[in-house]
């Protein structure tokens, strides 16, 4: 377990920095009546990795310990969902979601898909094992296994406080939440300026009304992504055998293969939320479904792959081209009436 172990470590070092630098310095959403919700997610996600910061370093989780690790990890999926659908009402009136945080959440799943794609790969045996729980620290140095023990110390310790932020925020009276804030009134009327006078941001914008078959589309690439993702991950012979092609001799290749489609999953979720703000996952995305048949038409025609692999670029790529351009083109001229009406960044 000594690339999970190490894998983990990163995964909890940029989550320290999303808690410290966006969660408390830049936004304080402890204090905040609008992120009681988001504060919720945080909580659940507490003890869910403090699970993970002690068990994966020091033990072998096998039957049906293997098992209730798969669970927590789908768990810790839905969670990320559930906040990603939360944060951009959870920061509308702290002026949205910080680009930095944004791309660091990228990161962050792009992390965790590699965790538990080196989990499956490294303890495939432990499905079909005999359920136990077996002491056996990874071979990484004694320190860094300390490191992760007081880093699980440290998520529960938040993830408490995050709880007790949302229950205390909770209480807050309706006449006190709905009235009018020092951060949610305009800026015009704390520095006694005219308004005419005040340029706009981007939080003082009118919201856009996003039409409904953009969050389909991206919901349901989603959930394709997510699933495709899985099934080769765990099954990742089942393809293979599918369209009689040779079974590969390295499947951890497959399985990051399969890591990377679910993590671009977990972006289009995201970018589910407002896809005009979202933009750049989708354009990444719609790069990769353009360069990934590219890639195929010519290993294919090399007689580096078999012809019958290309039937995964129809679903997992063609389909996709038109709506996702069409997401672009109407967010492009998103971004151009925004501008010209005279918002800044």
């Amino acid at each position: 377990m000594e690339i999970p172990t190490y894998n983990l470590l990163i995964l909890g070092c940029l989550g320290a920095a999303d808690i410290l630098l966006f969660h408390s310095l830049a936004h304080g959403i402890r204090s905040h009546p609008d992120s009681i919700g988001e504060l919720v997610t945080h909580s659940l996600r507490g003890p869910t990795y403090a699970a993970l910061f002690l068990f994966i370093p020091n033990f072998e989780m096998h039957g049906a310990f293997a098992w209730a690790l798969l669970a927590l990890f789908v768990f810790d999926v839905g969670i990320s969902i559930w906040d990603f659908a939360l944060e951009q009402g959870s920061r509308r009136s702290l002026g949205g979601l910080p680009s930095g945080e944004y791309v660091l959440h990228m990161i962050m799943a792009g992390a965790f898909g590699s965790l538990v794609a080196t989990i499956l790969c490294f303890g495939q045996d432990w499905f079909t094992a005999p359920t136990r729980l077996l002491y056996a620290p990874a071979g990484v140095p004694s320190i860094l296994r300390l490191i992760l023990a007081i880093m699980a110390i440290a998520v529960l310790a938040s993830g408490i406080q995050d709880a007790a932020a949302a229950l205390r925020l909770g209480k807050v009276s309706p006449e006190r939440s709905s009235g009018p804030s020092a951060q949610s009134a305009p800026l015009h009327q704390h520095r006694n300026l005219p308004e005419e006078s005040v340029p706009l941001t981007r939080a003082d914008a009118p919201v856009r009304q996003t039409p409904s078959w953009m969050r389909l589309v991206l919901v349901l690439a989603g959930v394709y992504n997510l699933l495709w993702g899985a099934r080769v991950v765990i099954f990742p012979e089942a393809f293979f055998r599918w369209i009689g092609a040779p079974i590969p001799n390295y499947p951890q290749i497959w399985h990051c293969v399969g890591m990377i489609v679910g993590v671009y999953g977990v972006g289009y979720l995201f970018a589910a939320a407002d896809p005009i703000r979202h933009w750049a996952i989708i354009f990444v995305g719609l790069l990769g479904k353009v360069l990934g048949p590219l890639g195929m038409w010519w290993s294919v025609s090399h007689g580096s792959l078999p012809a019958s692999m290309a039937w995964t670029c129809l679903t997992n790529d063609l389909i996709w081209w038109m709506p996702f351009a069409a997401i672009l083109f109407q967010a492009f001229r998103g971004q151009r009436h925004f501008y010209f009406a005279g918002v800044r960044r």
